[in-house]
């Protein structure tokens, strides 16, 4: 079963520091990836604005804006390995047993793809205590695995895959997507299209809105896939990712025409 992965969301450094977070909150409550928000949850509101206003509130209330925002986890099934009810139960059980109330969080299943995949993401403020989240070497093995993988017996589901001599103090999925040269960042990325596209009005617009956020952006036209690209680096990161080695939906045309449908629409 169930690839998982953690990932953080840092300061934004131009613009509001909790931007990523933001978009990381839309994302995953996309209503066109969760039956109309059907398959959402948590413990910090029910439309994505009022989520990110409750996690801001704690932030505020302990004077902790800066730094690391937030975290975002995820469960995936292959096809076929789990239900919709099984992998809600599952997402939904771990947050209750793992973050309880001392976190703000919220969580999704997507059905988007054949694959079935669970989202979380967290607050890096306590609610309770106002101390930050710190993932230590080794919390892996003591604390989220066995939570996890108790509950997939629990459901009837298989156990998380564990590679520990290839991992070391990765968990698999994140080796995996390095290996593979997909590190999770790019879901954050892809969240930070899905806002720029939603404030743009065309192109231009949507191109400046992605370097408010922080992105540096090259443009360029790829031969082999005949069509036109940009290359996105984020938080002066030396290396950047090319539009197309996102999900369909990232490339240049398919933002093109999302502005284009989003006219069209009176900007919807």
């Amino acid at each position: 079963m169930a690839i998982t992965k953690l990932g953080h969301m840092k300061e934004v450094k131009k613009g509001h520091p909790s931007s990523h977070l933001k978009n990381a909150i839309r994302y995953i409550l996309n209503p066109e990836k969760t039956e109309g928000m059907l398959l959402v949850g948590g413990n910090s509101g029910v439309t994505a604005e009022e989520v990110y206003r409750t996690f801001l509130e704690t932030k505020e209330e302990y004077g902790k804006l800066y730094g690391r925002q937030g975290y975002h986890f995820i469960i995936s099934c292959r096809p076929g390995e789990a239900t919709l009810e099984q992998i809600y139960q599952l997402v939904k059980r771990w947050c209750e047993e793992y973050l309880q109330d001392d976190y703000d969080y919220v969580f999704s299943v997507h059905k988007d793809h054949a694959h079935l995949h669970g989202h979380v993401v967290f607050n890096s403020v306590s609610r309770t205590t106002g101390y930050k989240y710190r993932y230590e070497k080794g919390d892996w093995e003591k604390s989220i695995q066995p939570i996890t993988d108790r509950l997939c017996g629990e459901l009837g589901l298989p156990k998380l895959i564990f590679e520990k001599e290839q991992r070391k103090t990765k968990h698999y999925a994140q080796w995996k997507a390095e290996k593979e040269k997909r590190p999770s960042a790019r879901i954050i990325m892809q969240a930070d299209i899905d806002a720029a596209i939603q404030k743009a009005k065309d192109y231009p617009e949507f191109l400046s809105q992605m370097r408010k956020m922080g992105y540096e952006l090259r443009e360029g036209y790829s031969e082999k896939k005949k069509e036109p690209y940009l290359t996105f680096y984020a938080d002066g990161k030396k290396r950047g990712c090319r539009s197309y080695q996102l999900e369909e939906g990232y490339h240049v045309p398919d933002i093109i025409k999302r502005l284009q449908n989003k006219k069209i629409n009176g900007g919807k």
